[in-house]
């Protein structure tokens, strides 16, 4: 501080001695402002919320030291590590009683966070050691800038990096909701395996942030988990109530709940004897029944009755997804291979002649069963992410990303086995059995999980050491694991004097990429 400068002045006559205290050009502040009058924050009772403090937890203005650069790094400018710019964190000699100062720093670094809004501050610097935390900057903590790299003892810059490394599966840091910009320098930052089937190991998520910046930035991903086997059977294709069986000299009919249909063709009646042909939609898998022919004896013979219908026919297995996942503000979604197509159903029986000699309608032949439902598509493997932005600006300098490995696709589903054609009606000639559906495919085998440095999905590209990178398979300072293997096709469905569903495809297998740009 410069000396006091006292100056007199006289009001009605009366004298008044005023103290003016002026701080030193170019020196360093480090000493917390007057507290200004007013409610304390959060209640904590920390010091009053100071002037321009929005109630949504809005951060105002930094105060910088005179003689200080704010464009630059902590790190080239000692003077911006000050208690009156931010709020200090240590590890091993904090508490998150204290107050935050260099001389009473908290110990973990969401209660820094919280301390810098509940004061008004704009940055966290945290010490060297290790942080078992999930770090979050949100809404709440708009343009919060958080600094690492110092030394416990002094907290000038040491470049010895904060490790944050939660106990549990799940993002090391996410920034959610920042219209500001900020910054993250100095940290490592690492993602534990993920555990439960199918999920994935990310770093960093970073959602609907305008605009920050990694600078000496570690972060490391786990191992993403290989997908469960699809176990679950299919939608059945079979109606609630089905009426495949011939009622008298109707035909037996069905719809399916794919809106495929079959239907035994109706008994010969006077004065049309000749029994009709039973038929499918779609008829791709042969010919109805021929309905039997006008009979004149009292005993049906083999012309005069219906023919069973064809069995239908098997259509294609499941496909693998063409794409690895979908980015969403929660994370990442490994993406869902397609399901295997139903069998088609069986055609109905013809129906039987009219017997003349006893005047008795012919039987109505039974309608096709359906085809059985295909299997469930296979999901994806569990990803391995260093960083996943979802709508954000971010930049990286000075940074390393390390990945692990995806976890392998789920297998396919298994098909649906089909169900026997109904029976003919009764009545004088017989109709035919319907024919039997074709057992639905299997699903497709689930794609392998990605391994990615970063993902990205709406606004810009990232920038990697000035360059804009869109997707890219490799980049300096990017180490990929294997991308997980594709699960296997689904068996197909099986039935027992019927047509066999197809065998699902295998799923893609698992990429690594250092950048991977997301269509959802």
């Amino acid at each position: 501080m410069r000396p006091s400068t006292v100056t007199s002045r006289s009001i009605a006559g009366v004298a008044l001695l005023v103290l003016v205290l002026v701080p030193a050009s170019g020196a360093c502040v480090g000493d917390e402002p007057a507290a200004v009058g007013g409610p304390t924050a959060l209640g904590d009772g920390g010091p009053p919320l100071p002037p321009g403090m929005l109630p949504d937890g809005g951060l105002p203005a930094e105060q910088i030291p005179p003689g200080c650069n704010a464009t630059k790094d902590p790190k080239d400018e000692p003077c911006l590590i000050a208690d009156s710019l931010g709020v200090f964190v240590s590890a091993t000699a904090g508490d998150d009683a204290r107050d935050g100062t260099k001389a009473s720093p908290v110990a973990t670094i969401t209660r820094g966070i919280e301390r810098a809004r509940a004061i008004g501050k704009r940055r966290v610097y945290v010490c060297e050691g290790s942080y078992p935390e999930h770090v979050v900057l949100d809404e709440q903590s708009n343009g919060l800038k958080l600094y690492g790299g110092l030394d416990c003892t002094s907290f000038t810059y040491s470049g010895g990096k904060p490790q944050v490394e939660p106990p549990a599966p799940g993002y090391a840091l996410t920034l959610r909701a920042q219209s500001e910009p900020t910054t993250v320098q100095d940290f490592d930052f690492v993602a534990r395996d993920a555990i439960e089937a199918g999920t994935s190991s990310i770093g960093v998520l970073v959602d609907n942030v305008k605009d920050v910046t990694f600078k000496r930035v570690k972060v490391f991903a786990g191992r993403g988990v290989t997908a469960a086997v699809e176990m679950a059977e299919p939608p059945t294709n079979q109606p609630p109530t089905a009426n495949l069986t011939g009622n008298g000299h109707s035909g037996g009919q069905v719809t399916c709940v794919d809106q495929t249909a079959s239907r035994g063709g109706n008994g010969g009646t006077a004065p049309a004897p000749v029994g009709a042909s039973g038929f499918a939609v779609p008829a791709t898998s042969g010919p109805g029944g021929e309905g039997g022919q006008d009979d004149q004896n009292d005993v049906c013979a083999p012309t005069h009755q219906g023919k069973r219908g064809a069995n239908g026919a098997a259509q294609a297995g499941g496909t693998s997804a063409a794409v690895y996942g979908t980015l969403k503000p929660s994370g990442w979604e490994p993406a869902r291979s397609n399901q295997g197509a139903a069998g088609r159903p069986g055609q109905g029986g013809g129906g039987g002649g009219y017997n003349a000699e006893r005047g008795v309608n012919g039987n109505g032949g039974g309608a096709g069963s359906c085809g059985g439902a295909g299997g469930l598509g296979g999901r994806g493997g569990g990803a391995s992410i260093a960083v996943a932005l979802f709508n954000a600006g971010a930049r990286f300098t000075e940074s390393q990303l390390v990945t692990s490995a995806g976890g392998d696709g789920g297998r396919g589903g298994r098909g649906e086995p089909s169900k026997p054609g109904g029976n003919a009606g009764t009545g004088a000639c017989a109709g035919g059995v319907g024919g039997r559906g074709a057992s639905g495919s299997g699903g497709g085998g689930g794609p392998g999980g990605l391994s990615a440095g970063i993902v990205w999905h709406l606004g810009a590209a990232p920038s990697w050491e000035g360059s804009s990178v869109e997707d890219a398979p490799t980049l300096t300072n990017v180490s990929l694991g294997d991308g997980g293997g594709g699960g296997a096709g689904g068996p197909a469905g099986q039935a027992v004097d019927a047509v066999s569903g197809l065998l699902g495809e295998v799923g893609m297998p698992g990429a690594k990429k250092a950048v991977h740009k997301v269509v959802n």
